[in-house]
């Protein structure tokens, strides 16, 4: 029996890579999502309610795709970073079943306002995602995923000796049946 073929990069791409999802895109768009819409609903609400000195809400100091080794520039940052499951969806196609976590990472949690600011800010964000529950479409028009479901808040291990913060874990599906592979 003959060895089996090494298909043309061409056909690879035609036939198969363009019903990949592409988790790079989806954390790129959430990205510019929670760093644009985020510091103007910290405003807002720090405004509405007259929050001041230590109950004002902080907008975040940086945004960033994980992973990065955690440094001092992280605080006061929110990071993204996420894992891909495939699953089966029609006859050789699969979607991506994309397990999301959002980091709102501050300095160590010492006290029970930070705690409070810390699920505030968490808060904020599932806030600033909810539009796009039911998915999500780039400045090229293109769907970048069709569903993300917010699963649960966490605080962040109380092991880490220099940070803490808050862990939100979301799942986002990609549909092959939408194309991120061709160039908008």
């Amino acid at each position: 029996m003959p060895e089996t073929p090494f298909p043309p990069a061409a056909e690879l791409f035609d036939e198969y890579l363009i019903f990949e999802g592409r988790i790079s895109v989806a954390l790129t768009e959430l990205k510019r999502r929670v760093e644009i819409s985020l510091p103007l609903l910290i405003d807002e609400v720090n405004t509405r309610h007259a929050l001041a000195g230590a109950w004002q809400i902080e907008p975040p100091k940086g945004y960033h795709i994980a992973p990065e080794s955690l440094a001092d520039k992280h605080i006061n940052s929110v990071l993204f970073g996420a894992s891909v499951e495939k699953e089966t969806q029609g006859t050789q196609l699969f979607r991506n079943k994309v397990s999301l976590l959002v980091y709102i990472v501050n300095g160590r949690i010492t006290d029970s306002l930070q705690v409070a600011q810390a699920y505030d800010r968490a808060q904020l964000v599932n806030a600033v995602l909810a539009p796009y529950l039911k998915g999500c479409r780039d400045e090229s028009n293109r769907v970048v995923w069709v569903r993300l479901k917010p699963k649960e808040l966490t605080m962040l291990p109380e092991s880490w000796a220099k940070y803490s913060g808050v862990a939100l874990p979301f799942e986002l599906v990609q549909s092959p049946e939408h194309d991120l592979w061709t160039a908008p």
